[in-house]
């Protein structure tokens, strides 16, 4: 159903798309919404829980970073980077 269709580029952006996607579904309003989220949908839920109006029940961000939080030096691994950059070559 998304072949051909833009994707948002900013985390608003996208977070945003998927509340306006969410609220054209056929969920009663006062339906408790738990949200779990991987990576970026991580980033995602943890934007919705900072801003949506949803009855959250839970939110749970795996493998997810929130630059407020920690610096970026704590949310990468160097060792893993340096890997990156050596299967690039």
């Amino acid at each position: 159903t998304e072949y051909g269709r833009a994707s948002p580029l900013k985390l608003e952006q996208i977070s945003e798309d998927f509340l306006r996607r969410w609220r054209n579904l056929a969920f009663p309003e006062d339906e408790p919404v738990g949200l779990i989220g991987l990576s970026l949908g991580g980033m995602v839920a943890l934007d919705w829980c900072a801003r949506a109006d949803l009855n959250l029940r839970f939110a749970v961000a795996i493998n997810s970073s929130a630059a407020n939080h920690s610096a970026p030096w704590k949310r990468l691994r160097l060792d893993f980077l340096s890997r990156v950059w050596r299967a690039q070559l």
